[in-house]
Parts: C-alpha cells; structure tokens; sequence
C-alpha cells in the first residue's frame, strides 16, 4: 500500500468544498506549494480538512481526484467550486494557460537547445504516435496561410543537407509519391519553389566556401 489520502478543503465562511486533493502524511494539512488562488481564499477565511479516504494506492486516489474533482466542478471552467486548476490524476491533466502563461513559456524555451537527453525522450515519445483526424485538422488550420521566414527556411535546408535515407526510407518515400493526389501548380507555387532551391544552392555554395 502506498497509503495515500484524497481529502477535500472547506471554506468556513460559505461552506463550500474549495479544493480536492491527493497525498501522503500530512499533505491535506499542509500549506505549502498551494496555488495563488487557493492562498487568496485560505487568506480570507478558515477552512476545514475532511480526509475521505485513507491508505490508497496512487492510482485509486488518483480515480478518486478526478472523480470528485468532476463531482464539484472547477471554478475556473464555470462548472462548480474548486479552485484545482486541474482535473486530476495525472498533475496537468485539463491544466488551462492564459496567453499570458503561455507567451512566458514561449519566451522561456526560445533559444533554449535540447539536450541529447530530452531529444531521445521526445522521440521515444513520438514513435508510433499517430494524430487523429480532428488533430490533423487543427494542425493543418493552423499552418495555413502561415509564411516561413527566410531564416526559418535556410534552417530547415541546413538540417537536411547531407541528410542520407535508408533503402527502406527511400522506398517509402516513392511509395507515398505514387499514390498521392497530384494537382497543377499555380505559378505563384513554381516561383515559391524556384526561390527555395535558388536558397538552398547558395547556402550549399557558402558552406562550401567555409
């Protein structure tokens, strides 16, 4: 037994369930590592600790969170009470980022090289990964009418410079071309392709002069 706790916090002042949460020992007593919003109401008023269950393993105290997590509803989501920022379980799960959270994230990693590590990791994760029709829709809405700069596309013809495919690879890569639609290029297209390799030559050109 991992002996676990899932409890629930009551805000003394309106009587209502404010939190759900999982942990072990004296986590449901404890004040540390809560959230600013959790901070805001425990600041403002007292609250109770109920212990629902005890002596858990992580996963069913995990079914539990999510469980009842649902059962209250999350304030931020204008479906009940609970200030969990989360729908439980597994940490992230349902997390919701303002822009503002997400553009200091964005500025945080840009630049920032990957180790070989992580590099592996991301790849391992990704391996057999196939995205549903729905995700593919998004990802394609996304990138439509979106222009690469020049950097961004000198970067990527670097990355595939000098890049050797497998027999197997090239075979795949015919396969595919073989069976998929073709359609006219439009003039605007040719000229977009003409310019690329025109780029990639140069590039090639001042790689080699180095």
């Amino acid at each position: 037994m991992d002996k676990i706790s899932v409890y629930r916090h009551i805000r003394l002042d309106t009587n209502e369930v404010f939190y759900i949460g999982i942990g072990k020992e004296d986590r449901p007593y404890s004040t540390y590592h809560r959230s600013a919003w959790w901070k805001k109401i425990a600041n403002k008023t007292k609250h109770r600790v109920d212990v629902l269950f005890n002596d858990m393993t992580w996963d069913q105290a995990c079914e539990k969170e999510i469980e009842l997590i649902k059962l209250y509803g999350r304030r931020d989501k204008g479906t009940g009470t609970l200030v969990n920022m989360t729908d439980g379980g597994e940490g992230t799960r349902g997390l919701i980022f303002t822009k503002l959270h997400r553009s200091r994230m964005s500025k945080a990693l840009k630049g920032k090289p990957l180790t070989e590590e992580t590099k592996r990791k991301i790849s391992e994760t990704l391996k057999g990964h196939i995205n549903s029709k729905e995700a593919r829709a998004k990802i394609s809405k996304a990138l439509t009418g979106k222009k690469r700069s020049i950097e961004a596309c000198e970067s990527i013809s670097k990355g595939k410079t000098g890049v050797l495919f497998s027999k197997d690879h090239k075979k795949k890569l015919s396969e595919a071309a073989k069976t998929r639609k073709r359609y006219p290029m439009s003039e605007e297209t040719k000229r977009k392709i003409s310019e690329s390799r025109k780029r990639t030559e140069k590039i090639k050109k001042k790689d080699g002069q180095n």
